[in-house]
């Protein structure tokens, strides 16, 4: 009887250190998976923190260098209509001038500045404001008002004949296709960037540009 306890517990403890060995090896191997994970987790980090914004924002035509967020009733701005109804022809500018909306038509003869209620004193312009328009392929499309290679606010692009002219640096951007210079100007910016380019949505009322 002794002898056969004795042949039970050497199996039992022969069991056990089987066991033992196969749950030692499962977490060598369930440690050597995590390893491998945060191993490619932290390369994807480290290449991450050599990245800067601008190659964020390559991934992407819409700019996240400056807020844009804003929204207007069509039929309350004369200015915009002819520009979100037009054909690659006729751009509209927007932008805040001392607590009020400054837009401008260039074939309309006007310089309207608009009373800025509540919920439009919170909306964001970009860097110098706003080009609206519709591009070559009559897609509605929104830039931004500021030259992007001067990459100021006071060095507003003046629109013109579906043209956009920077006076500082000479550029001359096509606006029906942002990725096209005419002009390089005065050679101030040897290898110049197109426009900034923003969200644009027109539901037949309402147009919104945002980021």
């Amino acid at each position: 009887m002794d002898f056969n306890r004795q042949v039970l517990g050497r199996q039992l403890l022969s069991t056990w250190k089987k066991t033992f060995k196969c749950l030692k090896l499962n977490f060598q191997v369930l440690e050597t998976v995590r390893t491998v994970q945060l191993t490619a987790v932290a390369a994807v980090v480290l290449a991450m923190a050599g990245c800067t914004k601008e190659d964020f924002q390559a991934t992407s035509k819409y700019s996240t260098r400056y807020r844009v967020m804003c929204g207007f009733n069509v039929a309350s701005y004369k200015e915009l209509l002819p520009a979100v109804g037009g054909a690659g022809t006729t751009f509209a500018t927007i932008r805040q001038a001392g607590g009020e909306l400054h837009m401008e038509c260039e074939n309309l003869v006007s310089d309207p500045n608009y009373k800025m209620d509540a919920l439009q004193k919170d909306f964001q312009f970009g860097c110098g404001g706003l080009i609206l328009g519709n591009d070559y392929s009559g897609t509605l499309c929104c830039f931004d008002l500021a030259c992007p290679n001067c990459d100021q606010a006071q060095f507003r692009l003046t629109v013109k004949d579906a043209q956009a002219t920077c006076k500082h640096c000479g550029i001359v951007y096509a606006l029906e296709n942002d990725t096209y210079i005419l002009d390089k100007g005065n050679g101030m910016h040897p290898d110049p960037r197109g426009l900034y380019q923003y969200r644009a949505i027109y539901n037949g009322i309402m147009v919104q540009m945002s980021n």
